[in-house]
């Protein structure tokens, strides 16, 4: 069973939890409202069970190119020749966390350590969001 999808949502780097002076954990405001828009989007895509096995996922995280780029720039974005690798793009291992928790959440995954291989890249694109292909390893 192999389950591919494209999620139409901007992709959102992951962080770690925070603390309050409580002691109380909680996830920041952003992160969490990706991890829900992902979780949605993918449930909807969701196989019956959620997979129970070793698996490899492949995430492509799609950014929009920057509405201030001059134009030889936007084209040489969109054809791969330049390559989102600012901070606010995030860190690559940030946003398959939050990619990952997304799709626990949604019931593709029975849990995320399942996931023993990865293969993520981050590029510009016409649409911002999430290329997905998770598959059992044999």
């Amino acid at each position: 069973m192999r389950i591919d999808a494209w999620l139409d949502t901007p992709p959102i780097p992951g962080c770690q939890l925070r603390t309050t002076r409580n002691g109380r954990t909680y996830k920041p405001k952003r992160q969490a409202g990706c991890q829900r828009a992902i979780a949605t989007l993918a449930r909807a895509q969701a196989p019956r069970e959620p997979i129970k096995v070793a698996c490899h996922l492949k995430a492509i995280f799609v950014f929009a190119v920057p509405q201030s780029w001059s134009a030889s720039q936007k084209t040489r974005a969109l054809s791969g020749r330049l390559l989102p690798t600012s901070t606010r793009t995030g860190d690559l291992d940030n946003l398959a966390k939050l990619l990952l928790d997304g799709l626990e959440d949604a019931g593709w995954l029975a849990n995320d350590a399942l996931v023993v291989e990865l293969d993520a890249r981050k590029l510009y694109g016409e649409r911002p969001g999430y290329m997905v292909s998770l598959r059992p390893i044999p």
